[in-house]
C-alpha cells in the first residue's frame, strides 16, 4: 500500500514553540514553532518516502464536544502572543509547498485525522504530540508520537501499545473514559484514578463491561462507578475521536511535489531558515537558479572618475559600505542592488587610475560613521593601509561569524561562506549583505552573539596593530 503521512498540525507546532527558542526572522516575525514543524515534516519525508501527505489543525477552541461538556479543554492555558501569527505563517508555507491541510468548523484536527486514517486504502503514518491518537492505531495505522520536544519519536502499534498498557489501542476510549484526562478536562468517573482504570480494563475488557459486573467489584469502586456512570459516559463520547466527518477530499489532494521549487527556497529565505536552505537535496532548483532567487542585483564596472563620485556618494546616504579584494579588481556595494567593480592595481592599462580611486574613497573609508562589512576585515585593513589609509567605523566580519557558528566543521575562506549559504561569487559584495543577517541571526540563535561582540572582535584590532607594530618580549626570559 501507498504510504500516507497525516500530520498533526496543532501539536506539532505547539510542541515546537516550547521546544525551541523564541526565534525571529529579520522583520520581527516569530518562527521558532514553524521552524519546528518544518524539520519534522522534512525528516517525514526523507525518512517515510509517502506518496501523501495531509495536515489536520484546528478550526478553533469551539467544537460539538464543548456543547456536549461546556467545561471540555476549559483549563487550556490561551494560545502566547508569539505563537498565534505562526498558524497563519503555518499554513502559508503549506500552501508554498502544495501540502494540503484541513480544518472544519465544530470538529477538531483529531476528527479529521481520525477520518482521513480510515478513509483510504492506504498505510497511515500519524504523527502527533497527542496520544489522543492512540485509539487509531489499527492494522494499517501507526502512530508515531513525538516525545522529549520535537527532536525524537516513539512508533506506537498494536504491539507496543499492549507492550506498555496490556491494552488494546481500541480500550484507549473506555480507559479515558473511566480515568477521565486533565489535559482536555474530562471528568471520567470521579474517584477513579489511573491504577484502577488500568486494573477494570484488564480484567473486564471495556466500560459497558464493567457495568455488567458491578456486583464483582468492591464496594469502593462499586459506589464509584455507580455514582459516576453518567460521568463516564459522557467521558467516552469526548474521548471518542470521529472517524466518518464530510471533508469533501479525494486521495489525490493529499499528493505533493519533492524536492522542493523556488517557491518554498524563497520562503525559507523570507523566515530566515538558513540551515534549511544550505540543504541542496530538499529543492529542485540548481546553483544558478538559487543564486537568481537569493540575488537580483546589477554590476556597474567603474570607467570613469564622476560614476565613481555618484556611487560614493550613495554610499554616505546609506551609511554603509561592503568591501572585498577580488584579485585585481576592489567590490563594493551601499545596498543589495548594485555591484560596483573597480580596478585596484596601478598600471597604464587601466581607463582608471587607482590611486586618484583610492582618493575619492579615503574619506568614505575613514569616516567612523560609515558602516564597514567585509569578509575578513583585517586583511582589508592591511591592504588599505599599504595605501596609507586606515579602515574605520563600525563593522561586521563574515569569516570571523562563519568560524564561530562552524569551528571545526569547515574551513574559514570567502569561497566556503559564499557556497554554504548558495551566495554568488560574482557578486561578493552584495552578498556580504545577506550574508550579515544570516551569520547574525545564527550568532543569535547559538547563544554566540556576546562571544562574537565582547571578547572575538575586538581582537582583530589588538591582532592587527600586533602585526604593524610588533610587541615586545622579555630576551631574558624567553
Amino acid at each position: 500500500m501507498d504510504k500516507f503521512v497525516i500530520i498533526d498540525g496543532n501539536s506539532l507546532i505547539n510542541r515546537a514553540f516550547y521546544a525551541l527558542p523564541l526565534l525571529t526572522n529579520s522583520k520581527g516575525e516569530y518562527s521558532n514553532g514553524v521552524y519546528g514543524f518544518v524539520n519534522i515534516l522534512i525528516k517525514a519525508i526523507l525518512d517515510l518516502h509517502p506518496k501523501y501527505i495531509a495536515v489536520a489543525m484546528d478550526y478553533s477552541r469551539h467544537t460539538f464536544r464543548n456543547e456536549l461538556y461546556s467545561e471540555y479543554k476549559g483549563k487550556r492555558k490561551e494560545t502566547p502572543a508569539e505563537l498565534k501569527p505562526q498558524f497563519a505563517i503555518l499554513k502559508s508555507m503549506l500552501e508554498c509547498m502544495g501540502i494540503k491541510y484541513i480544518e472544519k468548523e465544530g470538529y477538531e484536527a483529531d476528527d479529521i485525522i481520525g477520518t482521513l486514517s480510515c478513509a483510504y486504502n492506504t498505510e497511515n503514518i500519524i504523527i502527533t504530540g497527542d496520544r489522543d491518537s492512540l485509539q487509531l492505531i489499527d492494522d494499517r495505522n501507526t502512530v508515531y508520537l513525538t516525545k522529549k520536544g520535537i527532536s525524537e519519536v516513539k512508533v506506537m502499534n498494536d504491539e507496543s501499545y499492549f507492550e506498555e498498557y496490556s491494552l488494546k489501542p481500541s480500550q484507549v476510549v473506555d480507559l479515558k473514559a473511566l480515568m477521565g484526562d486533565a489535559s482536555d478536562n474530562i471528568p471520567g468517573v470521579p474517584g477513579v484514578g489511573e491504577k484502577t482504570a488500568l486494573s477494570l480494563m484488564r480484567e473486564y475488557g471495556s466500560l459497558d463491561n464493567v457495568y455488567q459486573h458491578l456486583d464483582e467489584l468492591s464496594p469502593r469502586v462499586r459506589g464509584l462507578m455507580v455514582a459516576g456512570k453518567d460521568s463516564a459516559y459522557l467521558s467516552k463520547k469526548l474521548s471518542t475521536i470521529l472517524t466518518n466527518i464530510d471533508l469533501d477530499v479525494s486521495l489525490s489532494d493529499f499528493t505533493y511535489s519533492f524536492p522542493f521549487d523556488s517557491k518554498v527556497y524563497e520562503f525559507f529565505k523570507n523566515y530566515d531558515f538558513n540551515s534549511l536552505i544550505k540543504k541542496s537535496d530538499l529543492f529542485s532548483m540548481d546553483k544558478e537558479e538559487k543564486n537568481q532567487s537569493q540575488i537580483n542585483a546589477n554590476t556597474i564596472i567603474i570607467e570613469d572618475l564622476d560614476a565613481l563620485k555618484k556611487h560614493i556618494k550613495y554610499a554616505q546616504q546609506t551609511g554603509i559600505v561592503a568591501l572585498e579584494q577580488v584579485g585585481d579588481t576592489l567590490h563594493l556595494a551601499y545596498d543589495k542592488n548594485c555591484e560596483i567593480v573597480l580596478p585596484c592595481k596601478v598600471d597604464l592599462t587601466s581607463r582608471v587610475n587607482f590611486l586618484e580611486v583610492l582618493d575619492l574613497l579615503k574619506e568614505l573609508l575613514q569616516d567612523e560613521k560609515i558602516e564597514k562589512l567585509c569578509y575578513d576585515i583585517k586583511s582589508m585593513k592591511h591592504f588599505f593601509k599599504s595605501y596609507g589609509i586606515d579602515l574605520v567605523g563600525s563593522k561586521f566580519d563574515v569569516n570571523l561569524a562563519y568560524y564561530l557558528l562552524y569551528a571545526g566543521e569547515r574551513e574559514v575562506s570567502r569561497d566556503n561562506v559564499l557556497a554554504t549559504y548558495d551566495m554568488s561569487e560574482a557578486l561578493p559584495s552584495v552578498s556580504l549583505f545577506y550574508l550579515r543577517e544570516a551569520l547574525a541571526r545564527g550568532l543569535e540563535e547559538n547563544n554566540l552573539k556576546k562571544l562574537y561582540d565582547d571578547i572575538e572582535f575586538p581582537l582583530i584590532d589588538v591582532l592587527f596593530d600586533m602585526e604593524m607594530n610588533g610587541f615586545r618580549i622579555d630576551t631574558a626570559v624567553y
